[in-house]
């Protein structure tokens, strides 16, 4: 039975396509933490807007009602941890 030798050819571009794809998925895996906090910051951003725009009817400024906002929901979330596993604040 005579052996046969099996060849492939791999072009340049095709090589090319696979190390910009390996560097894509380098490049995402490195920067995944700063698109975590990109996301948490835009729920945050829609989760306070509301509330600081009816506060501003009452001529508070945003800033002081975003920071009332996120400090009264922080409190909140460490109070309810502590709560957990019964500590207490």
């Amino acid at each position: 039975m005579p052996e046969t030798k099996t060849s492939f050819d791999i072009s340049f571009i095709s090589l090319f396509r696979i190390v910009l794809v390996g560097l894509l998925v380098w490049f995402v895996y490195r920067t995944l933490g700063i698109f975590e906090l990109l996301f948490l910051a835009i729920i945050l951003a829609s989760v306070v807007s509301p509330w600081a725009t009816y506060l501003e009817r009452f001529h508070i400024p945003r800033i002081v009602s975003n920071f009332h906002t996120i400090s009264n929901a922080s409190l909140k979330r460490i109070c309810s941890i502590a709560a957990r596993y019964n500590v207490q604040v």
